[in-house]
C-alpha cells in the first residue's frame, strides 16, 4: 500500500495538547493504536496499521498525545509498507552459535524483573531502580559503563551507555540501543506502568546482545549499548545523546540498529517490521538477509522513520533502523498498566533477539 506524510511532531512539547486541521484527508503514523484511543471518532478511510488514512472535518481539532503520532496532510509525500523478503545465505557457525544461547525463558525473566517496578517513569526513582539493575548486567559483559545526564522537564534523566572496544586500528562504530523508560497515558505519571512490551521488551534485547558478545574475547569494531531514557516524552535522551557525539565518532557510525516493543505476536506468524530512511537502506538489506538466513520472521520495511529512537540519528545523517513486532498497532496495551508480561510471546521476542544480534555479529566480527 502506497500513503503519503510529511513532517512528524514527534518532538513537540508536553504543552501542545492539540493540534489544528487544515484540510479533510491525513495520514496518521501512529505507535500501537494511540491516535485511535485518543480520537476514537476519526473516520478511518484506509487501515495499514503503523498507517492510517483518515477523513477528518476541516478546522476539527484532534486530541494529541505527545510523541506517539503525526498526522500530515495527504499529499506530503510517500510511503512504502509492505513485506518484503531477505535472502537467506550460508549461516556462519559463530553466529549461529551466539543467537542459539538465547532462550525465551531468558528474555521473560528479565522483562519481568523491569516490569515489576512500580513505573520507569524517566525522572523518577523507579527509572534509578532500572538503571541499577541493568547497568551490573553491561559490566558483566565486559562493558565500560557511564551514565549521561541530561535535562528533561524540570528535573533530569540519564541515558546508560555501555562500551565494547575493538582492535581493528580502522575501527567503526556500532550502536544497538532501545529505550529503558515506561508510561502510563491513562492513570498519568505517578500511576503503574510496568512497560512489559514498551519497552522491557527492547531494553533486555539489548542487554542479550551485550551478554553474547561479551562471551566474544576480540572485536574488530566498538560497540556501544545503550538505553535511553526520555523516550515517551519526546526522544529526550536519544537527542541529547546524538547532539552531543564528538566528531570523531559521529564519523565512525556504520549503523544504530534500536529496538522498541519486541514481544507481541500482533500476526499470524512471526513477523518485525524494519523502519529507517533511504540512508538506512544498507542495514535494513542486512537485518533481512540474517531474519532469513538465522530465524523464522517475517520482515516488513518502511522507509519513514517515525516514534522512537532512531528519529534522531537518521534527522542527524546517520544510518539507523528500528525494529519493532510487525503490526504493532494490534498491541492495545501499550502506555497502560496492562501492559505486563502475561500477554507477550517471548517466542517471538527470541526471534526478534535473535536477528538484532546476528546483525551486529556479522559486522562487528570479521567472517572465519
Amino acid at each position: 500500500m502506497l500513503v503519503t506524510r510529511g513532517e512528524d511532531r514527534r518532538g513537540a512539547g508536553l504543552d501542545d495538547t492539540v493540534a489544528t486541521a487544515q484540510g479533510e484527508f491525513y495520514v496518521v503514523v501512529q505507535k500501537g493504536r494511540s491516535f485511535q484511543r485518543a480520537n476514537p471518532q476519526a473516520k478511518v478511510l484506509v487501515d495499514s496499521g503503523r498507517f492510517l488514512l483518515i477523513d477528518w472535518a476541516e478546522k476539527q481539532r484532534w486530541v494529541e498525545e505527545p510523541g506517539c503520532f503525526a498526522v500530515v496532510p495527504y499529499a506530503d509525500g510517500a510511503i512504502d509498507f509492505g513485506l518484503r523478503s531477505g535472502r537467506r545465505v550460508q549461516p556462519r557457525s559463530d553466529i549461529v552459535g551466539l543467537v542459539n544461547s538465547f532462550t525465551a525463558q531468558d528474555l521473560k525473566l528479565q522483562v519481568q524483573g523491569l516490569s515489576a517496578i512500580h513505573t520507569r517513569e524517566s525522572t523518577g526513582q523507579g527509572f534509578l531502580q532500572a538503571l541499577d539493575i541493568c547497568e551490573p548486567v553491561l559490566a558483566a559483559a565486559g562493558c565500560e559503563t557511564s551514565r549521561q545526564t541530561f535535562a528533561m522537564a524540570g528535573s533530569q534523566s540519564f541515558n546508560l551507555v555501555g562500551r565494547r572496544r575493538g582492535t581493528a586500528p580502522d575501527a567503526r562504530l556500532l550502536i544497538m540501543s532501545a529505550h529503558l523508560d515506561s508510561v502510563n497515558h491513562e492513570g498519568g505519571a505517578g500511576a503503574r506502568a510496568p512497560g512489559a512490551d514498551d519497552n522491557a521488551s527492547g531494553s533486555v534485547t539489548v542487554m542479550q546482545a551485550a551478554t553474547a558478545l561479551g562471551r566474544v574475547p576480540e572485536l574488530a569494531h566498538d560497540i556501544l549499548f545503550i538505553l535511553f531514557g526520555g523516550e515517551e516524552q519526546g526522544l529526550f535522551g536519544s537527542i541529547h545523546y546524538v547532539d552531543r557525539l564528538s566528531p570523531e565518532d559521529r564519523g565512525r557510525i556504520a549503523g544504530v540498529v534500536n529496538i522498541d516493543m519486541a514481544a507481541s505476536k500482533n500476526t499470524p506468524n512471526p513477523t518485525v517490521l524494519l523502519e529507517g530512511a533511504a540512508l538506512s537502506q544498507q542495514i535494513i538489506d542486512q537485518l533481512a538477509d540474517v531474519a532469513a538466513t538465522y530465524t523464522q520472521l517475517e520482515t516488513q520495511v518502511s522507509l519513514n522513520p517515525f516514534a522512537s529512537d532512531h528519529v534522531p540519528f537518521i534527522k542527524n545523517g546517520v544510518p539507523a533502523v528500528l525494529t519493532i513486532e510487525g503490526a504493532d498497532d494490534a498491541y492495545p496495551h501499550e502506555h497502560t498498566a496492562r501492559d505486563v508480561p502475561g500477554g507477550l510471546d517471548f517466542e517471538l521476542h527470541r526471534q526478534i533477539t535473535m536477528m538484532d544480534v546476528a546483525w551486529l555479529v556479522s559486522v562487528a566480527l570479521p567472517e572465519v
